[in-house]
């Protein structure tokens, strides 16, 4: 049941149904841009091609949307008409500044590094583009999203070490060594609601709820202020 929540690839499946949900926020954001322009050129920061298929490939080209798509390692994909693959680090890009309509990222910042590496990509977002939009997992959220553990995100370090050295959790399958171990724990590191705005430092947030809990985060600075 919880590997459902979190299979985004499942088009039945719960995480991909929250998804479609941020993919209407970014298609509001996308109309908006697309009334003073006839392309909007959007850089996905750490993203590929998946995500873009909750907004529907149909929908992009009919807003004549580029997309350049940013990964430390290559990166390819068959829709080239819309999508531009680049080989490079999200926290140092080798952009002007606004070079683009619209910086996103979905479930990337935590994945980056320390908190610093974090600052660092907060401020390249907000640095290329005009909008940005970026969404986070809620660090409160009972549930870790990547190894489906209960409170994973609480435990000491060396508990968080013995469970992924013995065991196969979530996406990940058990470590083949101490060191191996290390390298997963430290994948990710999770956001509180006052981190994020902190980061960014302008924008609003808004809540993606799972069960009257936050699930995750979404900043931008195309929100409204919520009364």
């Amino acid at each position: 049941m919880i590997g459902k929540i979190f299979d985004y690839k499942n088009k039945k499946g719960l995480a991909f149904q929250f998804r479609k949900k941020r993919a209407e926020e970014i298609k509001k954001i996308i109309k908006k841009i697309r009334l003073d322009k006839n392309e909007v050129t959007v850089i996905d920061m750490g993203g590929t091609d998946i995500f873009w298929q909750a907004i529907g490939y149909d929908f992009l080209k009919e807003q004549n949307v580029r997309i350049t798509l940013v990964n430390l390692d290559d990166y390819k994909t068959e829709n080239q008409d819309i999508f531009k693959c680049i080989k490079g680090d999200a926290c140092a890009l080798n952009f002007q500044n606004n070079e683009f309509d619209l910086s996103f990222s979905n479930s990337v910042i935590e994945h980056v590094g320390d908190y610093s590496k974090m600052i660092d990509f907060a401020k390249e977002m907000k640095r290329v583009a005009k909008i940005f939009y970026c969404q986070s997992p809620n660090y409160w959220f009972p549930i870790e999203p990547h190894f489906f553990f209960p409170f994973f995100q609480f435990l000491p370090d060396p508990v968080k070490i013995l469970l992924i050295k013995n065991f196969s959790i979530g996406h990940f399958p058990k470590a083949k060594n101490e060191i191996d171990a290390i390298n997963i724990m430290q994948d990710a590191k999770f956001l509180t609601k006052s981190m994020v705005l902190a980061f960014f430092e302008e924008g609003y947030i808004k809540k993606e709820k799972f069960m009257f809990l936050t699930k995750s985060l979404m900043i931008s600075n195309a929100f409204e202020r919520l009364n």
